[in-house]
């Protein structure tokens, strides 16, 4: 978590996205990023859109943003792999 949020409390704005086809095809992805509401207008100028809107190359440029202003933006990343997400659907209370 970046300095400025941990130590101010400090309002955000959050993205979440996932990709994966489910327990058959393999592991869902989900991941996050946010950073203060204030610094929303310095995400659009770094070209930060929605990721379906993105090409490859435009996604692993903008990840790379992402790593070098890390003092205000924050990320995540989840990964449940198909073991996980069968076993988690079979615990479903019906």
């Amino acid at each position: 978590v970046p300095e400025q949020i941990k130590s101010k409390r400090i309002s955000c704005r959050a993205g979440i996205d996932e990709a994966g086809r489910g327990p058959v095809l393999g592991p869902m992805v989900y991941s996050l990023c946010y950073c203060p509401v204030d610094d929303l207008e310095k995400l659009k100028k770094l070209g930060f859109a929605d990721s379906k809107q993105l090409t490859e190359e435009k996604r692993d440029r903008l990840f790379r943003v992402i790593q070098a202003n890390n003092d205000f933006i924050g990320w995540n990343t989840k990964v449940l792999s198909p073991n996980t997400i069968s076993n988690s659907m079979l615990r479903r209370p019906k």
